[in-house]
């Protein structure tokens, strides 16, 4: 699995919820703006990234994990009586880092939604031409965060000119029920 998948899709959701879940804010207003940066960067993640390697549900384990770990808090207690802000510096750094991370989760979810609308342009309606089967579209959108393809729309980029009648294509890959669409995380023959 290529290190950027490896870091984007596991290592940081992960570290996201532990610390979430180990290390509360503590304070009202810290605790809300870090549970918010949380749910922002999984929510950016989950709706912009190629869930091929890990599958399509794993963003969907986050969310509930994220949704427990909110709950657990609640239970607590830790979002009444602790005051508006007592979180140390160290804390107020990592706060105010996830808030950016957490910005740019907002606006990477708001591109994969936009870009699930129909492009401005002429749209075909063709039966599948393969069998039945669980299928995943990759690369299939109206916009550059979620569909590469749009990229060799660019006139002015001479290296997608080549590449230009493909613009408009989508990737499918066919699942299995788990979600996995190849046999190992990076197989060599192409027919696994």
């Amino acid at each position: 699995m290529p290190l950027m998948v490896l870091i984007t899709q596991i290592v940081l959701p992960v570290l996201l919820l532990i610390w979430l879940a180990w290390f509360p804010a503590v304070g009202l207003l810290a605790l809300g703006l870090q549970v918010l940066s949380v749910g922002a960067v999984l929510l950016g993640i989950g709706q912009a990234a190629l869930w091929t390697m890990p599958p399509f549900w794993v963003p969907y384990l986050y969310y509930s994990v994220f949704v427990l770990i909110v709950a657990w808090h609640l239970f607590r207690g830790r979002f009444s009586g602790s005051g508006f802000w007592r979180a140390g510096g160290g804390a107020t750094i990592l706060i105010l880092m996830a808030f950016g991370l957490g910005c740019i989760g907002v606006y990477m979810a708001s591109l994969a939604y936009q870009g699930r609308a129909l492009p401005p342009v002429e749209t075909v309606d063709i039966d599948p031409p393969f069998g039945p089967g669980t299928y995943l579209v990759a690369h299939g959108g109206s916009t550059d965060m979620v569909n590469v393809h749009l990229k060799t729309l660019g006139p002015a980029v001479e290296r997608f000119r080549p590449w230009r009648g493909q613009s408009r294509a989508l990737d499918i890959f066919r699942i299995s029920s788990a979600g996995l669409h190849k046999s190992g995380w990076e197989p060599s023959d192409p027919a696994r």
